[in-house]
């Protein structure tokens, strides 16, 4: 699997590599099959939405795993998983507290890089908003997932 380093603006919530623009709001499936979807598996999840993944990236100096989700054909949300994590290490037999300690890790990258901190914060997620969407770092209990969706209005 090939790594891309892939670069964030929070101006406008698109996602670039050097030479491509990967995902931006209103990103139509038609066109992402064109371009990074040649790279990635895609199938419905459910009606109405493609799920695509896993892909490495490079972002804000950390190394994740990348999926996308369109809803009725745009996309509607990026998640982003550590590789190196130690949730993703531990995977179902990570506690509570690896989960909290790591969204932590992750929302102090996110403010960090974006040079804000969340509009809200509870036990679960941190979430920064933007006019086009948002960016929420999250730990989920019940499945012992953690990482960082940029969901898109």
């Amino acid at each position: 699997m090939t790594t891309l380093n892939i670069y964030f603006s929070p101006d406008n919530g698109v996602m670039r590599t050097d030479d491509q623009v990967l995902v931006f709001p209103g990103l139509e499936r038609s066109e992402f099959d064109r371009g990074l979807g040649q790279h990635m598996n895609g199938g419905k999840s459910a009606p109405d939405y493609v799920v695509y993944g896993p892909t490495s990236v490079v972002l804000w100096e950390q190394r994740f795993l990348v999926g996308l989700r369109f809803f009725k054909d745009v996309v509607q949300a990026v998640t982003l998983t550590l590789e190196q994590g130690r949730v993703a290490v531990l995977g179902y037999d990570a506690t509570e507290k690896d989960l909290l300690a790591e969204k932590k890790t992750l929302t102090t990258v996110i403010s960090k890089h974006l040079a804000c901190l969340p509009s809200s914060t509870s036990l679960g997620a941190d979430v920064f908003e933007f006019p086009w969407g948002g960016i929420v770092s999250r730990a989920d209990l019940k499945s012992t997932w953690c990482g960082i969706e940029v969901w898109y209005k």
